[in-house]
C-alpha cells in the first residue's frame, strides 16, 4: 500500500502542476488576443498622439511579457496600465477587459 500511495501522490502532484501551467498559458493567450483587439481599435479611444504612444508602449510591453511567460513582468505592466487607465478614463474599459483575463 505505501508504494501505491506514493505513486498516486506523485502523479496527482504532476497533474495539478500541469493544470496550473495550462491555466496560466491560457491566461497569457487571452491577454495577447485582447491586446491585438485593443490595438486594432486604438483610434476609438481618441487619444492625443503622446497618450496613444504611451498606451501602445504599455500594451506592447504586456504582449512581450506574455510571450516570455514572465508573471512578474505581466503584473508590473498591469499595474502601470491600471494607473494609466485611471488617468485616462477612455482607456479604462480596455484595462478592465485585460484584467478579466486573470479571472477563472
Amino acid at each position: 500500500m505505501p508504494f501505491k500511495e506514493a505513486v498516486n501522490s506523485a502523479f496527482s502532484n504532476k497533474f495539478v502542476e500541469a493544470e496550473q501551467i495550462s491555466i496560466q498559458n491560457n491566461c497569457y493567450l487571452k491577454i495577447k488576443t485582447n491586446i491585438k483587439l485593443i490595438l486594432n481599435q486604438m483610434d476609438n479611444f481618441k487619444l492625443k498622439p503622446a497618450e496613444k504612444e504611451e498606451f501602445t508602449m504599455l500594451l506592447n510591453s504586456l504582449y512581450i511579457a506574455c510571450d516570455k511567460f514572465d508573471k512578474k513582468f505581466v503584473y508590473s505592466i498591469m499595474i502601470g496600465l491600471d494607473y494609466f487607465s485611471k488617468c485616462l478614463k477612455r482607456t479604462r474599459n480596455a484595462y478592465l477587459s485585460l484584467e478579466e483575463c486573470f479571472e477563472k
